[in-house]
C-alpha cells in the first residue's frame, strides 16, 4: 500500500521488538531477506526473550509492551497507532505505571495498575482491614461470652433469691 503515518508505526514498532527483544520480529530466509507470509505473526517480545535467557527477563516486557509492539505491528494499519504521538503517550504511561490506551479497558487491568503504583498503601490498607475484621471477630466472641456470663449469673441470683424467700 501507499506509504503513510501507518507505515511509520508499523517500522517503529519492529525496531521497538528488536529492542525489546533482541531480534527480528520475522524469521529470515538463507538470503537474509525477511520470510513474512499473509497471516505470519511475530511472537511476543517477551516470549523471544524467553526463548534466548530465561523467564525472569520476558516478564520485565510481559504485559504493555507485548501490547504496545502487537499494536505498531497490526497487519491492518486501521489497528494500529494513528500517530507517533499516540505511540508515545503509551510508551510513557507505561514508563509512569499508568493503564495504556492500546489495551481493553477493563477493572482488573486498572486495579492491577493501582496496586503497581501504590503497592506500600494498597498493603497498609489491606492489613488495617484485617486488623479491623479481627478486632470486630474478637469483640463478637468477648461480646457473646458476656452475655452467657450475664445470664448465667442472673440465673444464680434468681437461684439464690428462690432458696433465701423459701
Amino acid at each position: 500500500g501507499a506509504v503513510s503515518t501507518a507505515t511509520d508505526i508499523y517500522a517503529l514498532g519492529v525496531l521497538l521488538y528488536e529492542l525489546a527483544s533482541g531480534e527480528h520480529p520475522f524469521r529470515r530466509g538463507a538470503m537474509g531477506s525477511v520470510a513474512r507470509t499473509p497471516d505470519a505473526r511475530p511472537d511476543a517480545p517477551s516470549q523471544a526473550v524467553a526463548r534466548r535467557t530465561g523467564v525472569r527477563a520476558a516478564r520485565a516486557l510481559r504485559g504493555d509492551v507485548d501490547t504496545i509492539v502487537a499494536t505498531c505491528l497490526q497487519p491492518d494499519p486501521a489497528r494500529r497507532y494513528a500517530s507517533a504521538a499516540a505511540l508515545r503517550r503509551d510508551l510513557e504511561r507505561h514508563l509512569a505505571g499508568l493503564p495504556i490506551e492500546a489495551q481493553a479497558d477493563s477493572l482488573r487491568y486498572r486495579i492491577g495498575k493501582f496496586v503497581q503504583r501504590h503497592r506500600l498503601g494498597v498493603v497498609a490498607g489491606a492489613l488495617v482491614v484485617v486488623a479491623l475484621v479481627a478486632a470486630t471477630a474478637i469483640s463478637l466472641v468477648q461480646a457473646r461470652r458476656a452475655e452467657r456470663e450475664s445470664l448465667r449469673a442472673t440465673a444464680l441470683a434468681t437461684t439464690l433469691q428462690h432458696e433465701r424467700d423459701a
